[in-house]
C-alpha cells in the first residue's frame, strides 16, 4: 500500500503522571488509519505538555494532528497546545466525548478545523483522504467542519458492529510504562478495553448525548485470548482491569468474553450494575478470579433513583452487597451529590445506605462524584429550566472542568464540599487516601454525616495536621 502520509495523535496524560490509563481511543483510530495507508505517530503528554509535539510538527509536518478529548481538567491543555498548532498552519482534528456532545462549541473555535464524532475507526480515514485530496469532507457522516464562514456538522457516523476488525496499535505506546501494580500490592495490573456502548438510559450520562452509544458491544472470547495472551506475556501481567462503560450490559455474553480472561489465569476486576449481581453471579465472578467490582449506585434516595433512570431499587443494592460479602471480592461503588432538585434529606438517606451497605459488607469503598450537566442529556433540559448558564466556549468548558469542587446545583461552598470529601475518604475511602481511624473516631465521623452542615472547619483543621505528622 502506497504511503499517504503522516498523522500525530494526541491524548492529554493523568495529572499526576500515573500511567493507568491507557489512550485506548487514539489507539484504535491509529490501527485503523494505519490501515488506510498513513503513517501514524502518538503523543501522549505527562510532564511537557508541549514541546514533543511541536518539535515534531518543525522536523516533519503532518497531514494533520489529532486531539482526543473529554470534558476534565486536562481540556485547557488541548485549547493551549491547538492554538500553537493551528498557528504553524497545520489542520487540527477534535474528536473524543467533548467533541461529541458540545460540537458547535469546539468547531467555534478559531483554532479547531474539523471534528469527529463517535467512534472514530471509520470517520478518520475517510477524513484523512478528504484532507489528503484538499477538499472537504461533504457527504460525510460523522464529521464537523467549516464551509465559507459556517459550521457544518454531519449526522453521526453508525458504531461500529464488529468490534474485533480493528485492535489497539500497541507498538505506539510504552506498554511496559501502562501496567502498574494493584494499590498496595505488587501485582501488574493493566487496563484492558473489553467493551463499547450502554443500552441502559442513566439521565447523567453522557452516552445519552449520542444516540450510537446506546448500541453495546463486547470483544470476542478469540479476540480477548489473542491480545490479552500477547499482553500477558509481554508484560507479565497477573491482573487486568476490564474497561468499557457495562461490560456486564448483557450478563451472560459479557461471562463469555470475560471467561476468556479467566482461562489465561488473569484476576479481573470490572463495573456491573447492581441488578446484575446474585449468588449465581457472585459465585461464578469469584471462581472466575474477580478481584474487585464496581457499581453506580449514586443515591439512597428511591427518587433519585427515579430521577436518573437507574433501573434499580436499594433493596436490589442491598441484594448485592449480601451476595458478594461471602465472596471477599473487593467492591467500589460511586455516589453522586448535588443535583438539581436534590434536598439535604436526599444525601442523608444516602449517607445512611452508605454506613448500612458498609456492615452488610465490609470489603467495600466508596467514591463520589459532584453531577456536571452534560448536553443534551435528559437532565441538561432541566438545569437550564432552573436557570443554570452553561459555558459558552471551550475555554469556559475547560475552566468549569479543572475546578474539581465545581457543583453548580450546590448551595455549599467549595470548603464545605472539601469536608464531605475527607470524611468520605476517612470512613470509606480506597485505597486509603486518608487516615484511618479506630472505631470511636468512625463514630464521631458518622455523626458528623448525620449534622451534615460542615460549616465548621473540623476536616480542615484534621487534614492539616495529618499531612504535617507525615511530612
Amino acid at each position: 500500500m502506497a504511503d499517504k502520509g503522516t498523522i500525530y495523535l494526541v491524548c492529554q496524560g493523568q495529572p499526576d503522571n500515573r500511567r493507568t490509563h491507557v489512550p485506548y481511543g487514539i489507539l484504535y483510530v491509529g490501527q485503523a488509519l494505519r490501515q488506510a495507508g498513513y503513517r501514524v505517530r502518538l503523543f501522549h503528554l505527562f510532564e511537557d505538555r508541549e514541546r514533543p509535539l511541536l518539535e515534531a510538527i518543525r522536523e516533519s509536518r503532518p497531514l494533520f494532528v489529532g486531539f482526543s478529548n473529554f470534558l476534565s481538567p486536562l481540556l485547557e491543555y488541548d485549547i493551549r497546545l491547538s492554538q500553537k498548532v493551528h498557528a504553524l498552519g497545520v489542520p487540527v482534528v477534535w474528536g473524543g466525548v467533548y467533541s461529541t456532545v458540545c460540537p458547535e462549541l469546539v468547531l467555534a473555535a478559531d483554532y479547531v478545523d474539523y471534528i469527529v464524532m463517535g467512534e472514530g475507526e471509520a470517520t478518520a480515514p475517510l477524513l484523512a483522504e478528504a484532507l489528503r485530496n484538499r477538499v472537504l469532507p461533504e457527504g460525510m457522516v460523522g464529521v464537523g467542519y467549516k464551509q465559507q464562514g459556517e459550521r457544518v456538522i454531519t449526522p453521526h457516523q453508525a458504531s461500529a458492529q464488529e468490534l474485533d476488525r480493528v485492535a489497539p496499535a500497541w507498538d505506539l505506546i510504552d506498554l511496559e510504562s501502562y501496567a502498574p501494580p494493584i494499590p498496595g500490592t505488587n501485582v501488574p495490573n493493566f487496563a484492558f478495553f473489553i467493551s463499547r456502548g450502554c443500552p441502559f438510559h442513566c439521565t447523567f450520562c453522557y452516552n445519552q448525548a449520542d444516540p450510537e452509544r446506546s448500541h453495546w458491544r463486547i470483544h470476542s472470547p478469540d479476540y480477548v485470548r489473542e491480545q490479552l495472551g500477547y499482553l500477558q506475556k509481554r508484560l507479565r501481567l497477573q491482573a487486568v482491569t476490564l474497561l468499557g462503560d457495562n461490560p456486564f450490559a448483557y450478563s451472560k455474553k459479557g461471562q463469555e468474553s470475560i471467561q476468556a480472561v479467566a482461562e489465561l489465569g488473569l484476576r479481573w476486576s470490572s463495573m456491573t450494575r447492581v441488578e446484575t449481581v446474585g449468588k449465581e453471579f457472585a459465585a461464578w465472578a469469584k471462581q472466575a478470579g474477580a478481584w474487585q467490582l464496581g457499581f453506580g449506585i449514586e443515591s439512597g434516595s428511591e427518587r433519585i433513583l427515579r430521577m436518573m433512570r437507574k433501573g434499580f431499587n436499594l433493596n436490589q443494592a442491598r441484594h448485592c452487597f449480601e451476595c458478594l460479602a461471602p465472596t471477599g471480592i473487593s467492591l467500589v461503588a460511586n455516589w453522586m451529590f448535588f443535583l438539581p432538585d436534590e434536598t439535604e434529606q436526599d444525601r442523608r438517606l444516602s449517607y445512611a445506605l452508605m454506613k448500612e451497605l458498609y456492615r452488610l459488607n465490609p470489603h467495600c469503598s466508596f467514591t463520589h462524584t459532584r453531577f456536571r450537566p452534560y448536553p443534551r442529556t435528559p437532565l441538561w433540559q432541566r438545569c437550564l429550566e432552573l436557570g443554570w448558564m452553561p459555558p459558552a466556549s471551550n475555554e469556559e468548558w475547560a475552566a468549569c472542568a479543572a475546578d474539581l469542587y465545581y457543583a453548580p446545583f450546590s448551595d455549599w461552598s467549595a470548603a464545605r464540599r472539601r469536608r464531605l470529601t475527607w470524611v468520605f475518604l476517612a470512613l470509606y475511602g480506597y485505597p486509603a487516601e486518608a487516615p484511618r481511624f479506630g472505631t470511636w473516631s468512625r463514630s464521631l465521623l458518622q455523626l458528623r454525616l448525620r449534622e451534615g452542615s460542615f460549616r465548621l472547619p473540623l476536616e480542615d483543621v484534621a487534614v492539616a495536621l495529618w499531612r504535617k505528622v507525615r511530612a
